[in-house]
């Protein structure tokens, strides 16, 4: 009897064997061996490529080098809007005093007449002019 095993054996090594349960067999046996070679092909092109499995702890490192990243970036973001508020605000700024001095240079025209004939009820309106003139016509918002 040892012999008939030895020959089933053989048969089915060589796919010989007409059971079709024998040749499901050597099927499943031949693709769990596939499936071994695939993974170890596998890991053997990620290492060719460069790709390195990380422990948790680099990923945890990783992951935090991100986040310090991200924030800096989020405080230079905010850095950012602000200078871009206080830079709007300052044309603003220089705008309405570029239109304050266009309407005082504006009203000395306007009120020539009077203030040449020196009217008491003009010397209010005179002086702001001048001290408009004065202290935003000669400063840096003109240059």
């Amino acid at each position: 009897m040892g012999s008939f095993l030895e020959s089933l054996k053989k048969d089915l090594e060589t796919g010989e064997f007409n059971s079709e349960a024998a040749k499901k067999i050597i099927e499943i046996d031949r693709l769990a061996d596939e499936k071994k070679n695939a993974e170890q092909l596998i890991e053997k092109r990620l290492e060719e490529v460069g790709v390195v499995k990380l422990k948790t702890e680099d990923v945890e490192i990783l992951n935090s080098d991100y986040e310090e990243k991200m924030e800096k970036i989020k405080r230079i973001d905010a850095g950012n809007e602000r200078l871009a508020d206080l830079i709007d605000r300052e044309e603003q700024i220089l705008q309405a005093i570029n239109n304050m001095i266009t309407v005082a240079n504006d009203s000395k025209e306007g009120f020539a007449a009077e203030f040449e004939a020196k009217d008491p009820a003009f010397g209010d309106l005179l002086a702001k002019i001048n001290q408009i003139n004065m202290k935003y016509n000669n400063s840096v918002i003109n240059n």
